[in-house]
């Protein structure tokens, strides 16, 4: 696991016996399980079997599966994990390995895949989106959800995150721990990139935009993209 990976994999584990709070009725992830199945069920309507990619407690694979889907979930963190497995019983949930370099999954496996505001963490992109090709069938489709850069916060992000560059993750947790998850995750938030950068990354890797849709918050985009 290279050293970007497993700071993905503690910011997480450090959020997973809290994180399912957010999906809860008024939470700030309450509507990503309908985004994503209102905007899947019009791409690919159950039953297929679908791969959530890095899916955390699980919310979004447990919302598809109650809803027909056959849904397998993967996630870097045990810690997220093991909340989703004792939450949602329906979903077939993996923990990728340390250093992991195939998803545990056979060629074309399935139908279609989801990644809710996964994309940003990862540090090998093209490796990632050539495993997320491998693992469909042909013109299976990948529904994601990628920072939105015109969002005037995203501005503010980019700029605190090259102020908090300079400052040690080890004495702003003592100063302000807040303030230091905070830095972890801009530090982890690594793959920010342009409308038309994601079109060019996913069409490297054989994927094409079919649409790309406001999500759940005005800070992020919902790319449905197909592989040719």
């Amino acid at each position: 696991m290279t050293r970007a990976s497993e700071a993905v994999r503690d910011l997480f584990d450090r959020k997973a016996t809290r994180f399912s709070q957010g999906y809860d009725q008024g939470g700030a992830l309450a509507a990503r399980p309908r985004l994503f199945l209102e905007a899947l069920r019009e791409a690919a309507p159950p039953p297929r079997a679908v791969l959530d990619f890095g899916c955390g407690t699980g919310h979004v694979a447990a919302g598809l599966s109650g809803a027909g889907y056959t849904v397998s979930g993967c996630d870097l963190s045990a810690g997220m994990i093991a909340e989703g497995r004792e939450r949602f019983p329906d979903v077939a949930f993996s923990v990728l390995p340390a250093g992991w370099t195939r998803l545990p999954y056979e060629d074309g496996a399935f139908d279609a895949a989801v990644a809710s505001s996964v994309l940003e963490y990862v540090d090998d992109l093209p490796f990632v989106l050539g495993e997320m090709a491998r693992v469909l069938r042909k013109r299976g489709v990948f529904l994601a959800t990628v920072p939105n850069l015109r969002h005037p916060r995203r501005w503010v992000e980019a700029a605190s995150g090259r102020a908090l560059a300079l400052a040690p993750v080890a004495a702003l947790a003592e100063a302000v721990p807040k303030l230091a998850l905070h830095a972890r995750f801009l530090r982890t938030s690594r793959n920010r990139l342009s409308a038309a950068g994601w079109a060019v990354t996913f069409a490297a890797a054989g994927f094409a935009v079919k649409e790309v849709r406001p999500a759940t918050s005005p800070m992020l985009s919902l790319f449905v993209v197909q592989l040719s």
